[in-house]
């Protein structure tokens, strides 16, 4: 079951998060925050946008979004992540938090959402949702150009080009 995140959920978050960022570069973290920070780290982004955790016999995966920069011309992008649980993988259970995690969004506004590509430890690559093929089962176009969400006034960050956004990958 897919539910918002609370703050009794730290510790299983932080316990999935802790290899990541032990074991491997892509989450720009040098030491694993324990279930102290990742209870601030819910508590404090969750009146901005959701934080999501899939319970399946305790916590087998968390998505969130959160946002891309503190500037003004950026209210419109968020950086949205999800890690699940090392025995729970290549079951479904990212796709299914990206999916409410990106719905959740499309209700909230017409967000540009970055997601993160990289590789895990045992070598193996992921990216936004396992990347393209996750994207055509949802109905979503990757596109190829970045958009400019810090340019004001032009027409790739206005509202309404960020909605016809469907995710803006960030650069491998």
């Amino acid at each position: 079951m897919i539910r918002l995140a609370r703050a009794a959920d730290a510790a299983a978050v932080a316990e999935i998060y802790r290899p990541v960022v032990a074991g491997t570069a892509i989450s720009f973290e040098i030491d694993p925050p324990d279930a102290a920070e990742m209870e601030r780290r819910i508590l404090s982004s969750s009146s901005f946008a959701p934080w999501l955790v899939l319970d399946e016999d305790g916590v087998a995966g968390y998505a969130y979004a959160s946002r891309h920069r503190e500037r003004a011309a950026y209210r419109w992008s968020v950086d949205a992540s999800v890690y699940v649980r090392a025995a729970d993988r290549r079951r479904g259970v990212g796709r299914a938090l990206y999916s409410a995690l990106f719905e959740l969004l499309r209700v909230q506004g017409p967000w540009a959402t970055s997601c993160a590509r990289g590789t895990t430890s045992g070598g193996g690559s992921w990216s936004c949702a396992s990347g393209r093929a996750s994207r055509r089962r949802r109905g979503r176009r990757q596109k190829r150009r970045a958009i400019r969400p810090g340019a004001p006034f032009s027409e790739e960050s206005s509202p309404s080009a960020i909605r016809r956004l469907a995710i803006r990958p960030t650069a491998p």
